[in-house]
């Protein structure tokens, strides 16, 4: 979701609930608990996020042990083209990643696009 969409979906008064992602699934949060994020700029809920609970930061950090494990497995020089090519992807969308950035820390956009591009 870009920042616009956010912005437009508060607009016209609809928040979006927002989940999380643990081993490139969806989080069942275990509980309709959410956490309301607010626009620091203009005070404005602008999303919703699922309260993950300490059953989510178990499950994460099942996750990363086990993606771990698998990663250190993957020769160096594999692990350097997968490396390098999260960067192109992050290039790619650093615009829309420094917007959405932006939009979460009340930050102008340009600072956040030197965080995203560094």
């Amino acid at each position: 979701m870009t920042a616009g969409q956010i912005l437009a979906s508060v607009a016209g008064s609809e928040v979006p609930t927002l989940t999380s992602f643990v081993g490139g699934r969806p989080l069942s949060a275990g509980s309709d608990r959410t956490l309301d994020v607010f626009d620091p700029a203009r005070g404005q809920l602008i999303a919703r996020i699922a309260d993950a609970g300490q059953a989510g930061v178990a499950a994460a950090v099942e996750a990363g042990g086990a993606a771990f494990a698998n990663w250190r497995r993957v020769p160096a020089r594999e692990r350097g083209a997968l490396v390098a090519e999260l960067a192109r992807r992050i290039d790619a969308e650093a615009d829309r990643l420094a917007e959405l950035d932006a939009l979460d820390t009340g930050n102008p956009v340009s600072e956040m696009r030197a965080d995203v591009t560094k």
